[in-house]
């Protein structure tokens, strides 16, 4: 699906809602535009995380659920889907969307991460170590990723 102008315009300011933790308005934003663009993934995606904001995460699963679809080749539907996943505990289902996620683009750190945190809760924790190992080779500092390579080490 082309966006025109206003669709691009609208959606940027959706995301600005939820980058600023407005996620009712983005929410109400989002349902009133997908009322006229209900064939967008990039909606459905946009609804989805101010579900998963807002701790729905059965309904942000089911909305990305849909996004993916309608576009089932970007790699961050797959991701946040696996985030609400984790977040029920559902971590085998998480593993998968964040396999799925990493092989549409690959070498994405925050999904490595992601997946290497649901490998620990399943206790696979050599597998969550190799991917922590290589994620902290690419960024050295970051004090979450270091923390959670002791985690899984643990």
């Amino acid at each position: 699906m082309s966006l025109d102008q206003e669709s691009v315009t609208t959606l940027r300011t959706i995301l600005d809602h939820l980058s600023n933790g407005a996620y009712g308005t983005a929410e109400q934003m989002t349902g009133q535009w997908l009322d006229h663009n209900s064939d967008s993934a990039e909606g459905h995606a946009l609804h989805a995380l101010a579900a998963h904001f807002q701790n729905r995460h059965e309904e942000a699963i089911e909305r990305f659920d849909r996004a993916i679809v309608l576009d089932g080749s970007k790699g961050d539907f797959h991701a946040n889907r696996g985030a609400s996943l984790a977040a029920l505990g559902r971590y085998v289902e998480a593993i998968d969307a964040f396999q799925n996620a990493l092989t549409l683009t690959p070498g994405d750190l925050s999904t490595t991460a992601n997946l290497a945190r649901a490998l620990v809760h399943l206790k696979r924790h050599t597998e969550a170590v190799a991917l922590l190992a290589q994620i902290v080779a690419a960024v050295p500092d970051d004090p979450v990723l270091l923390t959670d390579l002791g985690v899984a080490l643990s």
